[in-house]
């Protein structure tokens, strides 16, 4: 059993699956969870029988390999994944909808839209209800440059999980790109209230505000989010025009 407290700043999400499940005469078992910052997993391996026959070692071979290639990771909002990180993520066969759509995260954080719309369009084909997956795709669609389809996947999301906050980051920054600033500054604060730590969408309201002159709003937004990110370089060039 692991447990270990996460820093009191900044956001996180864990990837890898939850399994109990019996194969070639033992039980395997793991769960996991992320809660008020504390996250614990329990894993176990019980045998169940003395003897197992030759074909059902065989049988068991490949799920196993897979089983053992899912590991649980904690990742912080924000982190940057290294080129060794992409390269193993690229040979890695993920065939649940949750691990697609973190992967696809990771490729849309490095520019990487077309992988990351592949992994998010690949998401909603296994869980065509994977609100996060749909949603996530259009944020792939908008930085290909399509925001038409972008807004489409944003809209069909938000009609179905109303606090979806990637889908009302999405569409602040639409109506941000349009300079309809108060509608920005709604969907980026509604998105906030959800995930208080988004550097993305601290920024961008911190620029709405600026645009509208309410400077006291726009520094205290530049400021959160270089609290969170540091080396928010777009901030401090925020900070310095105000």
């Amino acid at each position: 059993r692991e447990r270990i407290e996460l820093p009191s700043v900044g956001s996180f999400a864990t990837h890898g699956k939850d399994y109990d499940l019996a194969l070639g005469g033992t039980r395997y078992s793991r769960h996991s969870k992320l809660e008020n910052r504390v996250f614990t997993a329990e894993a176990s391996m019980r045998s169940q029988v003395s003897e197992i026959p030759a074909a059902d070692a065989r049988a068991a071979e490949k799920p196993l390999n897979d089983m053992w290639k899912d590991a649980l990771e904690i990742m912080a909002t924000g982190y940057y994944a290294t080129d060794a990180d992409v390269a193993a993520l690229r040979t890695r066969k993920i065939t649940d909808a949750p691990n697609l759509v973190w992967r696809g995260n990771v490729f849309l954080d490095r520019g990487e839209y077309d992988a990351a719309y592949a992994d998010f369009d690949a998401a909603i084909k296994i869980d065509e209800k994977n609100w996060y997956a749909l949603a996530d795709r259009g944020m792939a669609h908008f930085w290909r440059g399509n925001a038409v389809q972008a807004k489409a996947d944003f809209d069909a999301a938000l009609a179905k999980d109303p606090k979806n906050e990637v889908a009302l980051r999405g569409l602040g920054v639409i109506h941000r790109d349009h300079r309809e600033f108060a509608e920005s500054i709604d969907l980026l604060t509604r998105s906030l209230q959800s995930d208080p730590d988004n550097t993305f969408a601290l920024g961008n309201r911190a620029y709405a505000y600026a645009m509208i002159d309410d400077k006291p709003k726009a520094l205290a937004d530049a400021a959160a989010a270089i609290r969170i990110q540091p080396n928010y370089v777009d901030m401090y060039d925020l900070r310095a025009w105000i």
